[in-house]
Protein backbone atom coordinates (compact mmCIF):
# COMPACT_ATOMS: atom_id res chain seq x y z
CA UNK A 1 0.00 0.00 0.00
CA UNK A 2 1.59 3.32 -1.10
CA UNK A 3 1.14 6.71 0.87
CA UNK A 4 -1.47 9.14 -0.56
CA UNK A 5 -0.51 12.50 -1.87
CA UNK A 6 -2.09 13.71 0.98
CA UNK A 7 -0.24 11.93 3.54
CA UNK A 8 3.38 12.52 2.04
CA UNK A 9 2.43 16.35 2.14
CA UNK A 10 1.35 15.95 5.68
CA UNK A 11 4.05 13.82 6.74
CA UNK A 12 1.24 11.47 7.94
CA UNK A 13 2.24 7.87 9.47
CA UNK A 14 -0.22 6.87 11.33
CA UNK A 15 0.68 4.95 14.70
CA UNK A 16 -0.25 1.38 15.27
CA UNK A 17 -2.70 0.72 18.20
CA UNK A 18 -0.99 -1.65 20.18
CA UNK A 19 2.24 0.78 19.98
CA UNK A 20 0.46 3.63 21.56
CA UNK A 21 -1.09 1.73 23.74
CA UNK A 22 2.32 0.31 24.95
CA UNK A 23 3.51 3.69 25.31
CA UNK A 24 1.18 4.83 27.15
CA UNK A 25 1.60 2.53 29.55
CA UNK A 26 5.17 2.52 29.66
CA UNK A 27 5.58 6.29 29.99
CA UNK A 28 2.47 7.84 31.81
CA UNK A 29 1.24 5.33 34.27
CA UNK A 30 0.27 7.95 36.93
CA UNK A 31 -2.28 9.06 34.37
CA UNK A 32 -5.84 9.70 36.60
CA UNK A 33 -8.86 11.54 36.46
CA UNK A 34 -7.65 14.42 37.55
CA UNK A 35 -5.64 14.90 34.26
CA UNK A 36 -6.43 16.45 30.81
CA UNK A 37 -4.50 14.66 28.12
CA UNK A 38 -3.81 16.02 24.45
CA UNK A 39 -2.55 14.74 21.23
CA UNK A 40 -1.62 17.25 19.33
CA UNK A 41 -1.47 15.56 15.78
CA UNK A 42 -3.97 12.43 16.50
CA UNK A 43 -4.56 10.94 13.23
CA UNK A 44 -6.88 8.12 13.29
CA UNK A 45 -6.58 8.44 17.47
CA UNK A 46 -4.33 5.71 18.57
CA UNK A 47 -2.79 7.63 21.65
CA UNK A 48 -6.60 9.15 22.88
CA UNK A 49 -7.44 5.63 22.58
CA UNK A 50 -4.74 4.10 24.30
CA UNK A 51 -5.86 6.36 27.73
CA UNK A 52 -8.10 4.59 29.84
CA UNK A 53 -11.62 6.32 29.47
CA UNK A 54 -11.97 7.32 32.88
CA UNK A 55 -9.10 10.03 32.14
CA UNK A 56 -9.88 13.47 30.38
CA UNK A 57 -8.25 13.37 26.63
CA UNK A 58 -8.79 15.44 23.50
CA UNK A 59 -7.45 14.97 19.60
CA UNK A 60 -6.10 18.21 17.80
CA UNK A 61 -6.00 16.86 13.67
CA UNK A 62 -5.19 18.83 10.99
CA UNK A 63 -7.06 16.53 8.34
CA UNK A 64 -10.91 17.25 8.94
CA UNK A 65 -11.26 13.25 7.45
CA UNK A 66 -9.00 11.88 9.88
CA UNK A 67 -10.62 13.77 12.25
CA UNK A 68 -13.83 12.51 11.34
CA UNK A 69 -12.62 8.72 11.91
CA UNK A 70 -10.36 9.70 15.39
CA UNK A 71 -13.90 10.90 16.98
CA UNK A 72 -15.44 6.93 15.53
CA UNK A 73 -12.91 5.40 16.94
CA UNK A 74 -11.94 6.81 19.62
CA UNK A 75 -15.47 8.67 20.53
CA UNK A 76 -13.52 11.57 22.27
CA UNK A 77 -13.12 15.63 21.25
CA UNK A 78 -11.46 16.24 18.36
CA UNK A 79 -10.50 19.83 17.50
CA UNK A 80 -10.40 19.91 13.88
CA UNK A 81 -6.90 22.61 12.98
CA UNK A 82 -3.73 22.93 13.26
CA UNK A 83 -1.93 22.22 16.98
CA UNK A 84 0.33 25.38 16.36
CA UNK A 85 -2.23 27.74 15.99
CA UNK A 86 -5.15 26.83 17.14
CA UNK A 87 -7.28 28.24 20.22
CA UNK A 88 -7.64 25.49 22.80
CA UNK A 89 -9.93 26.24 25.77
CA UNK A 90 -8.24 24.41 28.36
CA UNK A 91 -4.91 23.55 29.58
CA UNK A 92 -3.77 19.93 28.72
CA UNK A 93 -1.65 18.75 31.92
CA UNK A 94 -0.19 15.77 29.80
CA UNK A 95 0.43 15.61 25.69
CA UNK A 96 1.23 12.71 23.81
CA UNK A 97 1.21 11.31 20.61
CA UNK A 98 3.09 11.22 16.79
CA UNK A 99 3.77 14.61 15.24
CA UNK A 100 4.87 15.05 11.70
CA UNK A 101 8.22 13.96 11.01
CA UNK A 102 9.72 17.53 9.86
CA UNK A 103 12.29 18.91 12.24
CA UNK A 104 10.45 22.73 12.33
CA UNK A 105 7.49 21.21 12.97
CA UNK A 106 8.14 19.18 15.98
CA UNK A 107 10.06 22.20 17.34
CA UNK A 108 6.55 24.37 16.90
CA UNK A 109 4.71 21.60 18.63
CA UNK A 110 7.43 21.58 21.31
CA UNK A 111 7.23 25.09 21.51
CA UNK A 112 3.45 25.16 21.73
CA UNK A 113 3.59 22.40 24.27
CA UNK A 114 5.65 24.25 26.94
CA UNK A 115 3.66 27.24 26.88
CA UNK A 116 0.31 25.33 26.86
CA UNK A 117 1.54 23.17 30.26
CA UNK A 118 1.48 23.58 33.68
CA UNK A 119 5.26 23.49 35.07
CA UNK A 120 4.57 19.90 36.00
CA UNK A 121 3.30 18.95 32.79
CA UNK A 122 5.00 16.00 30.09
CA UNK A 123 5.25 15.51 26.85
CA UNK A 124 6.24 12.11 25.00
CA UNK A 125 6.58 11.90 20.99
CA UNK A 126 7.20 9.36 18.63
CA UNK A 127 10.37 10.95 16.29
CA UNK A 128 12.95 9.78 14.34
CA UNK A 129 16.18 9.94 16.06
CA UNK A 130 18.02 12.40 13.70
CA UNK A 131 15.97 15.10 15.30
CA UNK A 132 17.70 14.47 18.32
CA UNK A 133 21.22 13.92 17.10
CA UNK A 134 22.82 17.21 16.65
CA UNK A 135 24.07 19.27 19.71
CA UNK A 136 22.35 22.28 18.97
CA UNK A 137 18.80 20.83 19.12
CA UNK A 138 19.73 18.75 22.31
CA UNK A 139 20.82 22.22 24.13
CA UNK A 140 18.46 24.03 22.62
CA UNK A 141 15.68 21.71 24.06
CA UNK A 142 17.61 21.38 27.21
CA UNK A 143 17.40 24.95 27.95
CA UNK A 144 13.36 24.11 28.39
CA UNK A 145 13.10 20.69 29.21
CA UNK A 146 14.22 17.18 30.93
CA UNK A 147 14.68 14.91 28.26
CA UNK A 148 15.05 11.14 28.23
CA UNK A 149 14.11 8.80 25.48
CA UNK A 150 13.82 4.78 24.51
CA UNK A 151 14.32 3.57 20.98
CA UNK A 152 11.37 2.12 19.40
CA UNK A 153 11.14 -0.34 16.17
CA UNK A 154 12.02 1.75 13.07
CA UNK A 155 9.57 -0.51 11.46
CA UNK A 156 6.19 0.40 13.09
CA UNK A 157 5.58 2.14 9.79
CA UNK A 158 6.05 0.68 6.77
CA UNK A 159 8.41 1.90 4.50
CA UNK A 160 9.85 4.04 7.20
CA UNK A 161 13.64 3.88 6.84
CA UNK A 162 14.88 6.23 10.07
CA UNK A 163 15.56 4.47 13.17
CA UNK A 164 12.96 5.65 15.82
CA UNK A 165 12.53 6.91 19.47
CA UNK A 166 9.90 7.80 21.93
CA UNK A 167 11.07 10.88 23.29
CA UNK A 168 9.44 11.68 27.33
CA UNK A 169 10.00 15.30 28.17
CA UNK A 170 9.39 17.01 31.34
Amino acid sequence: MTPTEKQKRLSQFLTPGWAAAALVEQFFPRLSASDLVLEPSCGAGAFLAAIDATIPAVGVEIDPELAVIARQNTGRRIIVGDFRLVDLPFQPTHIVGNPPFVSDLVMDFLERAYTLLPDEGEVGFVLPCYMLQTASTVETLAERWSMSQALIPKNLYPRLQYPLCFAHLT
